[in-house]
């Protein structure tokens, strides 16, 4: 009984383990940002994702957004963005990547005590479709911070997220952990470095990424 309950453990586990799909993934690329005004922000981002740890080249995208704050403690954000793989890549692959979406969001924070460590909430609504088939996906996303103003050269930052899907799915989809350093280069210049752990929840087949980020933010005041 014994020898079978241990068979039954090692086989449980390696399904388990055989389910998950796991990947080194590095994402990098560059920030915009322009400050109309005290209250409008016009953002530029493009970034490159490298996959198959870090070996192959897997997409990139080009994101516009606006931000506009509200009052002093929230803030609003909508965006679009579109995904796009490089020439020769058909298939399965271009209906994975060949996407657009758009999105809005609402995010709030505080400092605590006059410590320096800020905490935060951020609510985004996303709508995504495949530019080839035109699937649609509708998430919530749920993301909490908390950031510390170490010193004049670095901040490091922590936060959670989930993904809840809609599309009478009505689940939770992903959860996204991140651990960072925020590098001060200059008053309009910074460097963003970050590891990051994600895993999918309530897929058949899920996967986990491991995520290096390495991106460069520039401010036009």
């Amino acid at each position: 009984m014994k020898k079978l309950l241990f068979v039954l453990i090692l086989s449980g586990v390696y399904a388990f383990a055989s389910a998950q799909e796991s990947d080194l993934q590095l994402w990098t690329g560059p920030v915009v940002k322009y400050n109309l005004n005290d209250k409008f922000r016009l953002e530029l981002e493009q970034q490159f994702r490298f996959n198959e740890n870090i070996s192959q080249y897997d997409y990139t995208f080009t994101e516009f957004a606006i931000r506009y704050k509200v009052f002093k403690y929230l803030d609003m954000k909508a965006l679009y963005r579109h995904s796009f793989i490089s020439e020769g890549q058909t298939g399965s692959e271009l209906d994975e990547y060949d996407k657009s979406r758009v999105a809005v969001n609402a995010s709030t924070g505080t400092e605590i005590f006059n410590t320096g460590i800020k905490v935060g909430y951020r609510i985004t609504y996303q709508h995504s479709w495949e530019n080839t088939t035109l699937i649609a996906s509708n998430y919530f996303r749920n993301r909490f911070d908390v950031d510390y103003n170490l010193s004049k050269l670095v901040d490091p930052y922590a936060s959670y997220e989930s993904y809840y899907r809609l599309d009478d799915k009505n689940e939770f989809r992903q959860n996204r952990y991140t651990f960072g350093l925020t590098w001060k280069v200059s008053d309009k210049l910074d460097i963003d470095s970050f590891y990051r752990y994600q895993n999918e929840i309530n897929v058949k087949n899920p996967e986990i990424d491991f995520i290096i980020g390495l991106g460069i933010i520039y401010v036009i005041k």
